[in-house]
């Protein structure tokens, strides 16, 4: 191990630990807990993404090792997310992920081989190249399991831990493969299996191949995670809501790797791919399959980047641990903020166009304003997640300006319930 490399590595966990470790970050772990369980608080601000690629002092690396250089950059990335000055709470621990027996490799975590076709433009968009495409095509799918190779998974962690010298607890993330949001989702691995587009013609031409696929995924998960709660291989320490994993009424995230069951657990999940059919549609070939998941969980965020303007009345009838809904730019903001109330925490999120591309302060502060009031209007539980964001087109300023104007607004007070 080269002496230098660790040293960067362990300087690096040091600054970063004494972030997670101070009084602020504890203050944010305070305000997500109340925040999330409907405990009326200031707008809680989230940057969940910024375009780290274009951001020299997280990329220029000093470390050749591959465990070194990928230690570097996490630390790099978690240094920067610092810097930026939101809400986000920074953990205490740092996760190693375990080593897994099945799926082999991700393009075969359902048996039949996922494949797109890229484009010859760097960036550009792909399309999918379905697998299943007959009733005969479902035999190739096989049902996954939760199996941990236990030497690999010490030997890794064993690696990790040496390397940081007692600076930060190590983990191991003994969650399941089928246990993040694109894979419990189905509606992602629907678009990979059948193609997005003739997934949504099947659904009239052959409607029997997409719930049979989609059933099979949805007892695959269910299947894996019964497997991985009995194991004893959920924690508090990784969950997924595309926020703040905080909430009063579960536990708080630790590192102290008591098993949970999912009752005392976030989930997320969203339905991307269905943002073009009916809610009727929705309901009958996806989200009926994704029910018998996120139910088993203390508490859901539910959406990504699709508009759920008019899914909202089926997750409120149908989701009884629904806690967060998300509010995208293609949203009707009015009409999600009332059919939200204070009933659910609003989770808005911007677009990155509007908040970091062409960036202008005084445009940035009139856009939150203007969905600020409409939330002190519907007396919403209201914060602000900036994602999605592939680009600062060389603006380093752009992300820290919209915090920055985020607060502002804020400071002025016009989410206040009137």
């Amino acid at each position: 191990m080269d002496t230098d490399e660790r040293n960067l590595v362990r300087d690096l966990a040091r600054q970063y630990i004494e972030f997670a470790e101070s009084d602020e970050n504890k203050k944010r772990m305070g305000l997500w807990s109340n925040h999330n369980s409907l405990k009326y608080t200031r707008p809680l601000i989230r940057v969940m993404q910024f375009a780290e690629h274009e951001i020299s002092e997280i990329n220029n690396l000093q470390c050749t090792e591959p465990y070194m250089r990928n230690l570097e950059y996490f630390f790099r990335k978690e240094i920067y997310k610092i810097s930026l000055n939101d809400d986000t709470i920074f953990k205490p621990w740092y996760s190693v992920r375990a080593c897994f027996e099945y799926p082999t490799t991700y393009d075969l975590r359902w048996g039949a081989k996922i494949s797109v076709i890229r484009p010859e433009m760097s960036g550009g968009a792909f399309i999918h190249d379905p697998p299943i495409k007959t009733e005969e095509d479902l035999n190739k799918l096989i049902k996954p399991y939760h199996s941990i190779d236990e030497q690999k998974s010490k030997e890794k962690h064993e690696q990790i831990s040496e390397i940081l010298d007692g600076i930060i607890p190590v983990i191991t993330d003994r969650t399941p493969n089928y246990y993040i949001s694109n894979i419990t989702d189905i509606s992602t691995d629907l678009g990979y299996l059948l193609g997005l587009g003739q997934m949504m013609w099947h659904m009239m031409d052959n409607p029997e191949l997409v719930k049979n696929t989609a059933e099979f995924m949805s007892n695959g998960v269910l299947s894996v995670q019964d497997t991985a709660e009995k194991a004893g291989d959920l924690t508090t320490a990784v969950q997924w809501n595309q926020s703040m994993t905080y909430a009063n009424e579960l536990p708080e995230p630790s590192a102290d790797g008591i098993p949970v069951l999912r009752y005392d657990l976030w989930t997320g999940c969203a339905a991307q791919e269905a943002a073009g059919i009916s809610p009727a549609m929705w309901e009958e070939f996806i989200f009926n399959y994704q029910k018998p998941i996120i139910s088993k969980f203390g508490l859901v965020s539910y959406g990504c980047c699709e508009d759920l303007t008019r899914f909202i009345p089926i997750l409120k009838r149908d989701l009884k641990n629904l806690r967060r809904i998300s509010v995208t730019p293609w949203a009707n903001t009015r009409s999600c903020a009332e059919q939200i109330g204070s009933d659910y925490v609003m989770s808005w999120r911007p677009s990155p166009t509007d908040m970091v591309i062409n960036y202008k302060p005084e445009r940035v502060k009139a856009i939150i304003r203007e969905v600020f009031k409409i939330a002190a209007e519907h007396r919403n539980i209201i914060d602000i997640t900036l994602k999605d964001v592939e680009t600062i087109s060389g603006n380093l300023d752009a992300v820290p300006g919209f915090v920055k104007c985020a607060r502002e607004v804020i400071d002025e007070g016009c989410w206040l319930f009137q």
